[in-house]
C-alpha cells in the first residue's frame, strides 16, 4: 500500500490545511491542482521528484525518512555532495551509470517509478548489461531529434497524439528457448519522458504494454507508445513504432511534428530502447 504522504499518494490541499490548523502537520506532498510539493513541518517546500540537478535536501529527506514515506531520490547532503540513496536507505555514487560501473536492475526500476531516471547502464540479475536511454526530447525551432537505434511495425497519429504498436513473431535470439522459460509482464504504464521546445513542456512520452508473452508466438504482449500534449497552445501530429527485442527489452520510434496556430514549430524522431522494470516481470 502507497504511504499517505508520499508523492504517489499526496495529500489534498482542504486535508493539508486540516492538518495545519489543528496543529497535526508533520511533514509530506501536497497536490493542489496540477503542483505537487513537499511541505515539511516547518516553513519548507520542496518542488522536484528527487532528481539529479534538484536533489531532496537532506535535512527533508531525512523528515521523509521519519513518516515513512521516502520512495528513491537524489539528496543533496551537503554542499559539495550528491547521493542517490534507495528506498531502503542504501546510497550510491553519482559516478554510477558508466558500462564499467551499471546501476542495478533494482535501482533502475526504483528510478523509473519515480520519473527520475535520466539514462545510462543498467546490469540485469543474470549480469546482462543493457544502456537504457531516457525518451526526454529537447526540440528547437525547426527540427529536432532523440539519438539511438532501432525500428519497430505499426503506426497511429493525431493532432493531439500519436501512438503505435508492433511485434515480430520470434523475434531476438533463441526465443523458443525464451518462451519455454517464461518471460511474461503484467500490464504496465510508465511515464517515459518529456517533450521540451524552448525550455517549455509541451508533452510527455508514455510506454504502455499489455499482460502477456513478449517472445514466442502466442499470448504475445502488445506495446503501445503514446504522446500527448500537455500544453493548450500546443498540438502534436506523431507516428510511433514498438516492438519486442528480447526477454524483457523493446525498440521504439517515433516522428514528431510540433504545431500551433496551424504552423510547424519544430519536428523530431525518437529512437530508442527501453526495458521494463522488474516490478512488472512475471517468471
Amino acid at each position: 500500500m502507497i504511504p499517505k504522504g508520499s508523492r504517489k499518494n499526496p495529500f489534498t490541499r482542504s486535508e493539508y490545511v486540516f492538518e495545519l490548523s489543528n496543529n497535526n502537520w508533520h511533514g509530506g506532498w501536497v497536490k493542489n491542482g496540477d503542483n505537487l510539493t513537499y511541505h515539511t513541518r516547518g516553513i519548507f517546500t520542496y518542488s522536484g521528484r528527487g532528481e539529479k540537478d534538484n536533489p531532496v535536501p537532506y535535512e527533508i529527506y531525512t523528515e521523509m525518512v521519519q513518516n515513512e514515506i521516502w520512495l528513491g531520490g537524489w539528496v543533496l547532503k551537503n554542499t559539495s555532495e550528491k547521493k542517490y540513496i534507495g528506498i531502503d536507505g542504501t546510497e550510491y555514487d553519482a559516478t554510477l551509470g558508466s558500462h564499467d560501473t551499471p546501476w542495478s536492475i533494482q535501482v533502475y526500476s526504483e528510478m523509473i517509478s519515480n520519473e527520475i531516471w535520466e539514462g545510462g547502464w543498467i546490469r540485469e540479475r543474470n549480469g546482462t548489461i543493457h544502456y537504457v536511454q531516457n525518451l526526454q526530447v529537447i526540440m528547437n525551432s525547426g527540427t529536432g531529434s532523440y539519438g539511438g537505434s532501432g525500428g519497430g511495425h505499426g503506426s497511429g497519429s493525431n493532432s493531439n497524439s500519436g501512438s503505435g504498436s508492433g511485434y515480430i513473431p520470434g523475434s531476438g535470439s533463441g526465443s523458443g528457448e525464451l518462451e519455454s522459460l517464461g518471460c511474461q509482464v503484467s500490464s504496465g504504464n510508465i511515464h517515459g519522458g518529456d517533450i521540451i521546445l524552448c525550455g517549455i513542456k509541451i508533452g510527455e512520452v508514455h510506454v504502455v504494454w499489455t499482460a502477456g508473452m513478449t517472445v514466442g508466438q502466442n499470448e504475445l504482449s502488445a506495446i503501445t507508445i503514446s504522446i500527448v500534449s500537455t500544453n493548450m497552445e500546443y498540438s502534436l501530429d506523431t507516428n510511433a513504432y514498438a516492438e519486442w527485442k528480447c526477454a524483457y527489452e523493446m525498440s521504439i520510434s517515433a516522428t514528431i511534428i510540433v504545431m500551433k496556430n496551424g504552423k510547424q514549430k519544430s519536428s523530431g524522431f525518437i529512437s530508442s530502447y527501453f526495458v521494463v522494470p522488474e516490478e512488472y516481470r512475471l517468471i
